[in-house]
């Protein structure tokens, strides 16, 4: 569903390591992230209408993909009735995503 549409690798609101995937927004998971973060594997989509804007984050636990157990992950929905927040609703999704993840995961903090 978020398979790299290869026009498009670097050249939308991801920067240069990202890529549009029908629809998606793709950050691929990198070590070599601003000031040497780890930037885990981060799926978005946002959306908005006259009066309102919304984000689905998604960030899957790769270490689970050949199990048959169920997906998991973090997932932050925000829906905001303020259109001027448009261009930060991404940022707000991630940061809400890095205190799950912190939480989640106090070894790796």
């Amino acid at each position: 569903m978020w398979a790299l549409v290869e026009a498009t690798r670097g050249k939308v609101g991801t920067g240069e390591k990202g890529w549009y995937g029908w629809g998606w927004y793709v950050l691929p998971e990198s070590t070599s992230h601003v000031c040497g973060r780890h930037q885990r594997e981060t799926i978005f989509h946002t959306g908005g209408a006259i009066g309102g804007v919304s984000v689905l984050l998604l960030q899957p636990d790769n270490r689970c993909r050949s199990s048959p157990s169920p997906p998991r992950g973090i997932v932050v929905a925000l829906l905001m009735n303020q259109q001027e927040v448009a261009r930060k609703i991404s940022d707000a999704a991630e940061n809400i995503a890095t205190i799950f993840y912190d939480h989640l995961n106090p070894e790796k903090t």
